[in-house]
């Protein structure tokens, strides 16, 4: 991958929902991933990056007429406007955004424009506050607005580029563990010590213990992000959890039913 390519993310997702089982995937994820193959990464993504981008969301907007504000209060049912239009067209039956969710994003207010600009500010900050409105400051920018596919968490592409590697080693050849830390050099405590005792069998021993740790680990973690991945969450090292809206982080990954594949 080329360094500092912003797709090297996406390529590990990619790769790694590779490795994943298929009749595991979410209806979603198999509709937006189904003709995935190996190696064709770049043009799967000249025809789906659009999947993980943010959509352009308005922050204020001033309402100059009745007709504008009683637009901003409809029922989403009832609007037309071309960006609502195109954001739903994004999103397919599994993960429609429905009139309240949508909504729910919008608070119409009236602002006395002969108060001074101290106080507007002061008023602002405690309806934004008082609201739960807005991101807290130092969000990730990672975490896409209103994205198709949001990143679990911040990505770490040298660790999962990591990962992977173990993983495919483990699992496509015959390498044991040993070998397989001595191959990408996994065990950074690997020095001078081991070095000028190598021969001595409890060193040697200690140190293999070591190597099949470390492998182990990437193992574990490799198994967790290919179990998320087909719940359309990456990179997600642990078991996902669901809020009280059903939901996992990314807002558009529904909470599973009970007939469907664990």
């Amino acid at each position: 991958m080329t360094k500092n390519d912003p797709r090297d993310v996406y390529r590990l997702w990619y790769e790694f929902l590779l490795l994943s089982d298929r009749n595991k995937w979410m209806p979603f994820v198999r509709k937006d991933f189904g003709n995935i193959k190996v190696g064709g990464f770049d043009e799967w993504w000249e025809s789906h990056y659009m999947l993980f981008e943010e959509l352009d969301p308005f922050t204020i907007d001033v309402i100059s007429n009745v007709d504008e504000f009683l637009w901003y209060i409809a029922p989403l049912s009832e609007k037309e406007q071309k960006n609502i239009s195109e954001f739903n067209s994004r999103k397919n039956s599994d993960r429609a955004v429905s009139s309240e969710e949508y909504e729910a994003d919008i608070l119409v207010v009236a602002v006395n424009r002969l108060a001074s600009r101290t106080d507007l500010i002061d008023a602002f900050t405690e309806l934004l506050k008082s609201e739960g409105i807005g991101k807290p400051r130092g969000r990730a920018p990672y975490e896409k607005y209103n994205a198709t596919y949001s990143l679990f968490r911040q990505p770490d592409v040298v660790y999962l580029k990591t990962v992977l590697d173990v993983y495919k080693l483990k699992s496509m050849t015959n390498l044991t563990n040993v070998e397989i830390e001595e191959k990408l050099k996994l065990n950074t405590r690997d020095g001078r010590w081991f070095s000028e005792n190598e021969k001595n069998p409890k060193v040697k021993q200690y140190k293999h213990n070591q190597q099949n740790t470390v492998v182990n680990r990437y193992l574990e973690v490799a198994q967790s992000i290919i179990e998320n991945v087909s719940l359309g969450e990456f990179p997600a090292y642990e078991e996902i959890t669901y809020g009280e809206n059903g939901n996992a982080r990314n807002s558009f990954i529904p909470k599973k039913s009970d007939n469907e594949v664990h």
